[in-house]
């Protein structure tokens, strides 16, 4: 069986440069990733953490971040 985690950063905060596409680039990953022409990682098997800029308009709250412990119970899971 196949299991994946995809993880996109725009935003590390601290200062360090924000990025403008990592997000995106993981979402379209994600995609391919559960696609059947693609992946075809059954969507139960993949985790999407994505730490999107504090203005970005697609930020909902809902999404799982890219923490420590984020990515830990993505692989325990």
């Amino acid at each position: 069986m196949s299991w994946a985690i995809v993880i996109g950063v725009d935003d590390y905060g601290d200062g360090a440069p924000r990025l403008h596409a990592a997000v995106d680039d993981a979402e379209a990953f994600h995609e391919w990733v559960v696609s059947e022409s693609g992946g075809n990682v059954p969507c139960d098997n993949v985790c999407l953490l994505l730490g999107r800029a504090h203005d970005d308009p697609d930020r909902d709250g809902k999404e799982w971040v890219p923490t420590k412990d984020n990515v830990v119970a993505a692989i325990n899971k």
